[in-house]
């Protein structure tokens, strides 16, 4: 890894890297590396309980500014089962983001039980002949990208292979939740269904579950968005390791011509 969006700074305070830096503005961060962030402080917060993190909703309240922020969780429900934690990103006194996690008590089914796993239809991501390449030092150069059809500048589905080039936060692991998190924000990008030149169709949320823990460098992110006259759109995606899907993907979006 070489770097990483946020280094700590002690006592739940995180300063964020110019690899955070999102395609809106160099102000603002890319959804990804925030949502991730918040996912770790929930892994955290439910390390002791020995459940499974399954699903993380972040909403997005306004533009994550590349700053110094302050995290904060609160366990809102503690049980032997089931577990939910929210996590808090600060900008000051301003809340700027919140997630809110599910965790499971893993019940493994008898192999006898247990429906057979579904693989995908999607080339290894070696086999993928496409790279996309970003050497602004932003998000978009952060993650190695492997699309297997569409792409970001044509409107229509698009499916992706992920890897992360940084870490989440220096020194410290990344749960698979987070490593999840820190990529899913891309689907809604390169699943676009208007021209991104002329048009926003930005996230006020991403929701990722997880049936399982990926495992490998690699994620998949199979998207397809769709939008109403209105001006509203949704997102989903399918998420997928090397041995197949693993989870899925939301996010809702608010879509509106650029300014002339």
């Amino acid at each position: 890894m070489r770097g990483a969006y946020f280094e700590p700074l002690g006592s739940d305070r995180y300063r964020a890297t110019a690899h955070t830096i999102g395609p809106w503005s160099p102000a603002a961060q890319h959804g990804g590396p925030p949502s991730a962030l918040l996912a770790m402080a929930v892994h955290q917060a439910l390390a002791p309980s020995g459940l499974r993190l399954a699903r993380v909703s972040v909403d997005l309240l306004g533009p994550v500014p590349v700053t110094e922020l302050q995290v904060e969780t609160e366990v809102l429900r503690s049980g032997r089962s089931v577990a939910l934690v929210e996590a808090r990103l600060i900008d000051g006194a301003k809340p700027v983001a919140v997630a809110r996690g599910w965790a499971l008590r893993p019940s493994p089914i008898p192999a006898t039980a247990a429906p057979p796993r579904v693989t995908g239809p999607w080339p290894a991501p070696l086999d993928c002949e496409r790279q996309w390449q970003d050497r602004t030092g932003t998000y978009l150069g952060s993650v190695e990208w492997r699309p297997v059809h569409g792409d970001l500048e044509t409107p229509g589905p698009g499916a992706v292979w992920a890897r992360r080039q940084v870490e989440v936060v220096a020194g410290h692991p990344t749960p698979p939740m987070a490593a999840a998190l820190a990529v899913a924000d891309v689907a809604s990008g390169i699943s676009g269904v208007v021209p991104f030149a002329t048009w926003y169709a930005i996230n006020v949320d991403l929701h990722v579950a997880l049936q399982r823990d990926p495992v490998g460098e690699w994620l998949l992110i199979d998207a397809v968005s769709a939008i109403d006259p209105g001006g509203t759109g949704v997102c989903t995606s399918t998420l997928a390791d090397a041995d197949g899907p693993c989870g899925v993907s939301v996010q809702t979006l608010y879509v509106a011509p650029r300014p002339s």
